[in-house]
């Protein structure tokens, strides 16, 4: 129960300073919604989160051995997808979330990084809406580096890429829809040959 506080707390930290940002985009959010859905989450990382992360070893051993062979240089990349009008996460990111989120619980010295820009009218980007995601899904939001600037897979790939050349990185375990990993996978094997990914493929589109 402390744990669950702790994330709480830490989430709630998280989400300040985008709604300090809010007056500019505020009358297009649905606060009710946004309240709900990240009570949903911790309810649900609460219930399943130990399962989940259980499971993930199976269903994503691959990227697990590779994380576990050089944390410092080895990251977890998230892919954006459009937010709601209202704010709210879509059914697909939210799966990529959990996926994502299953896997940096068991590698807490990996750091994440959430690539998305500011695709719809609000006062926060795709990836300001997944670090507060992630943290209500029990990773600490010290190890999550958002790519606020991305409005395509092309600029997922591109700006990323520029994250991991300055961080010294080797490569990346790589987190989108299974529809879209293929594509997501070839462009950033373009934007940087010198980066090794492994894909993370997740229902939905």
């Amino acid at each position: 129960m402390q744990k669950l506080r702790t994330t709480v707390v830490a989430a709630g930290l998280a989400l300040l300073p985008v709604l300090a940002a809010a007056p500019a985009g505020a009358a297009s959010l649905n606060i009710p919604g946004l309240i709900d859905q990240g009570i949903d989450t911790v309810v649900h990382t609460a219930a399943g989160g130990i399962g989940d992360t259980v499971a993930s070893l199976g269903q994503y051993g691959a990227a697990h051995a590779y994380l576990t062979g050089d944390p410092a240089s080895r990251y977890i990349v998230v892919l954006g997808a459009r937010l709601n009008p209202d704010g709210l996460l879509p059914g697909v990111l939210n799966a990529r979330l959990d996926a994502a989120a299953a896997i940096a619980r068991l590698h807490p010295q990996n750091k994440v990084i959430v690539s998305g820009g500011p695709t719809q009218p609000l006062p926060y980007t795709e990836a300001q809406a997944m670090l507060v995601g992630l943290t209500l899904r029990g990773v600490n939001p010290a190890n999550i580096i958002l790519e606020n600037d991305s409005y395509s897979t092309v600029d997922n790939a591109r700006n990323t890429t520029q994250i991991l050349s300055g961080a010294g990185a080797d490569g990346a375990v790589l987190v989108t829809s299974a529809s879209h990993i293929d594509r997501a996978l070839a462009t950033f094997q373009s934007a940087s040959g010198r980066f090794h990914y492994v894909p993370v493929s997740v229902p939905g589109w």
